[in-house]
């Protein structure tokens, strides 16, 4: 149930197409907690999809029909989400990292931030990390000794199969696991050492290529944006410089994105616009994002 909340909580509908996205049911407000869109009137289309309030041809909002149909106070929101120029389908938007995507680090600390807002004392299961540090010092251990942390290990998978699940792991198959990860686990720290050396040399190869990629392009260009979700508004600037001269500057104020990859996205072609627009070429991109 508390990852059921931390998903209802964190989860914004991202725009495309508009056509798979419910106005009225879907959360696809960007707020605190994404929300459907609130009524401008009490008798709606309650089918009304969020792509019958854009215009198929330009790929814009339809500012008349936002009017009739959404609440005053969300048209600006609805005017800070970018529609997809080239029919990419609805999606969803994880709010609490910057690319937008899911990731277990980024859940995990929103439901113990949000376990212990709660006053709910986290449930956690024992760590067998210090036997496997002690399996690693021990000197050429012989026999089920190599299998002992992972014996542990699976010995209280099968107990919380049987109380939770009422699922019955004869011991046979529970040695087997134990005796199987115990050698898994062993044929990779011998991989890790055979492969060590190789990965370094591969790594700097890939970073001379990049460098002498880099060192190719005339010019240089750097982009930054400020973002905040508590402003609806947003920063853009560039810099273009040739060596460590600056021969182009600029900036823009826009409406502010649903995340802050969508912000850098919108500074990178606001520079490579006006860049192309005054006919540089060979120009090298950085941003921070």
């Amino acid at each position: 149930m508390a990852a059921k909340q931390v998903l209802e909580d964190s989860v914004c509908c991202t725009i495309g197409t508009g056509a798979d996205t419910s106005v009225w049911d879907d959360v696809w407000i960007p707020e605190e907690v994404a929300r459907p869109a609130r009524r401008a009137q009490l008798e709606v289309d309650k089918d009304l999809k969020v792509h019958h309030l854009i215009d198929p041809d330009s790929k814009e909002w339809k500012p008349e029909l936002l009017e009739e149909f959404i609440h005053t106070d969300d048209i600006q929101r609805n005017l800070e989400i970018k529609i997809s120029k080239s029919g990419r389908k609805d999606g969803y938007c994880w709010k609490h990292s910057k690319s937008g995507h899911y990731t277990v680090r980024t859940g995990y600390d929103i439901a113990v931030k949000q376990r212990r807002k709660n006053h709910f004392a986290p449930m956690t299961e024992p760590s067998i990390t210090p036997l496997k540090q002690k399996q690693v010092t021990t000197a050429n251990p012989q026999g089920d000794a190599q299998i002992f942390p992972w014996l542990m290990w699976y010995v209280w998978k099968a107990r919380n199969e049987k109380c939770f699940n009422a699922k019955d792991i004869s011991p046979l198959d529970t040695i087997q696991l134990a005796r199987h990860e115990a050698e898994t686990w062993r044929i990779a720290q011998i991989g890790d050492k055979l492969y060590e050396t190789s990965d370094e040399e591969q790594t700097e190869h890939q970073s001379r290529a990049r460098d002498t990629l880099v060192a190719e392009k005339r010019f240089r260009c750097l982009v930054d944006v400020s973002w905040s979700d508590k402003d609806d508004w947003m920063g853009m600037g560039f810099v273009l410089t040739e060596g460590e001269v600056v021969i182009l500057q600029g900036q823009k104020c826009a409406p502010r994105t649903q995340a802050p990859i969508n912000a850098e996205a919108s500074g990178l072609i606001l520079a490579m616009q006006e860049t192309r627009d005054r006919g540089f070429d060979g120009v090298n991109f950085g941003s921070d994002c």
